[in-house]
């Protein structure tokens, strides 16, 4: 999984089962349980199943923007997994929600900066 994670640039990995979504892996869930606080264990021995997060929250792809956007934020969560007919469609993730609110801000506030301005 982290193998994966540092090949394909993401933090976020859906886990599944039998063709079943049974959890979420983060890059975050994998530096906690490899780190110093559980004796530093090699990556080698332990699984995703240690360390991913089980009964991970999905939303259906119609779900209102502003209902996810307020669960992730009241849950304190960077990712929610996105099914289409019980399916997994895709993860939304806080980055995600950043990108989209920019385009928001600028297509409702338009200025003569470029996307540069930030330094």
């Amino acid at each position: 999984a982290r193998a994966l994670m540092l090949e394909h640039h993401v933090r976020h990995l859906p886990v599944i089962s039998k063709d079943k979504l049974v959890g979420i892996v983060t890059d975050r869930d994998i530096k906690l349980i490899l780190g110093p606080e559980l004796g530093s264990p090699d990556p080698k021995d332990v699984t995703v199943e240690e360390a991913m997060v089980d009964d991970p929250f999905t939303v259906a792809m119609d779900a209102p923007l502003a209902d996810v956007l307020e669960a992730m934020s009241i849950r304190h969560i960077g990712a929610v997994l996105v099914t289409r007919h019980g399916k997994l469609a895709g993860i939304f993730t806080s980055s995600d929600a950043c990108a989209a609110f920019a385009e928001r801000l600028r297509k409702d506030f338009p200025t003569a900066d470029g996307p540069d301005r930030v330094a």
